[in-house]
């Protein structure tokens, strides 16, 4: 049963400890790239203060959204429904079968993320990488990875944490590797990065209940719920997904 193709489409509910604020995670609608682009345009260029200088920099951020396999985000839910982006990340999931000696056939590729400055240390970015492994999961890419820059501590300590190792000291192919220092994913003349990497893992343990429409299942119903699935379609084809939502503590 591929549960990873629930989180692809679900509602991710995480129940914040403070001021009993929600956030929820999920794959972006075409008709939130701009205020994601807005996001990462306060985010990555805070010195273009110009309007239009900003709005052109959204416009290519949107662009660029619609190449992804995925765009995830996270927003807040507050009152009467009203939701509001505070954090978004880019997945794209690369074929790698014609790299020689690799195991599988596509692997994940993480870019984008980001989170406003006003709900940052809330664990904003742990969530949108837990959906971004689940993602992967569901299409069987055999890892996941990144660039950082080396000087970036925060989300080097972050990613570590979550599992991810630099990819040139755990792995004996270097096809990967050097399939993503070259472009699109890097650019030579920019500053060094570091190349990052986890595999996804289908069995590890996650602190999850399907608040479903007939009350709250625990984690030992997950598989009688999903038995339940309906049916969606999405850019990589058809898949499961819960009518419900996922609620993380």
């Amino acid at each position: 049963m591929r549960l990873g193709g629930a989180l692809l489409q679900l509602v991710c509910v995480l129940c914040a400890a403070r001021a009993g604020a929600r956030l929820v995670y999920r794959r972006a609608s075409p008709l939130e790239y701009r205020a994601i682009g807005e996001l990462r345009t306060s985010v990555f260029c805070p010195t273009l203060s110009a309007i239009g200088s900003r709005y052109l920099q959204t416009r290519v951020f949107i662009e660029a959204m619609s190449k992804k396999s995925a765009v995830l985000v996270a927003l807040t839910q507050g009152e009467g429904g009203i939701e509001r982006v505070v954090g978004s990340s880019d997945l794209q999931i690369e074929d790698i079968s014609h790299l020689s000696h690799v195991e599988g056939d596509c692997v994940g590729y993480v870019t984008n993320v980001c989170v406003s400055a006003d709900a940052r240390r809330r664990g904003i970015g742990r969530g949108l990488m837990s959906l971004a492994e689940a993602v992967c999961i569901d299409h069987g890419a055999s890892e996941l990875l990144l660039h950082v820059e080396p000087h970036n501590h925060a989300a080097e300590r972050l990613y570590r944490s979550i599992g991810f190792r630099e990819r040139s000291q755990v792995a004996s192919c270097q096809a990967i590797t050097q399939h993503f220092f070259q472009l699109p994913f890097y650019d030579p003349a920019a500053s060094p990065q570091m190349l990052m990497m986890m595999r996804p893992d289908p069995s590890a343990p996650r602190v999850l209940e399907i608040r479903a429409q007939g009350g709250v299942a625990q984690d030992a119903d997950i598989q009688d719920t999903a038995m339940n699935a309906a049916t969606a379609s999405s850019p990589f084809g058809s898949f499961n997904y819960w009518p419900a939502s996922v609620v993380s503590r």
